[in-house]
């Protein structure tokens, strides 16, 4: 799966605004999920920047994936959300401070880590021959 913020990813290169997160809906669609929807720090103000919806999977793109990954379930061991071109790997929850452990307590994690960087250095090396 790629951009599922089609319409999002529009607005940043037609509107001015590279660096937005928003849906067309302006909603934040990395906070428009079931797990912690209701956390009492989740930003309930539509005008800012990481606006989590009216309601969890209230956006199209979420309730898409959710159907798409409940149906595909038996057939999925895991997924990486690819989030950026920052070359690093992250994993959830960013809403915590409470470490989960150690990459080394994740076996694959670094291998999965060098291998989306490696893949992108080749990108960059292909586009700049």
């Amino acid at each position: 799966m790629f951009t599922i913020n089609v319409d999002g990813y529009d607005i940043s290169w037609t509107k001015g605004k590279r660096l937005q997160r928003k849906n067309a809906n302006e909603v934040d669609l990395n906070r428009n999920w079931p797990a912690r929807f209701d956390h009492p720090e989740n930003d309930k103000d539509p005008t800012n920047e990481t606006y989590h919806g009216t309601g969890a999977l209230s956006e199209p793109e979420t309730t898409g994936i959710d159907e798409w990954l409940k149906k595909k379930n038996s057939e999925i061991s895991g997924w990486v959300d690819v989030h950026s071109y920052a070359g690093k790997t992250l994993y959830p929850n960013g809403d915590t401070k409470e470490l989960i452990g150690t990459l080394m307590e994740f076996p694959g994690w670094l291998e999965l880590t060098y291998r989306l960087f490696l893949q992108q250095v080749m990108q960059c090396e292909a586009l700049s021959v």
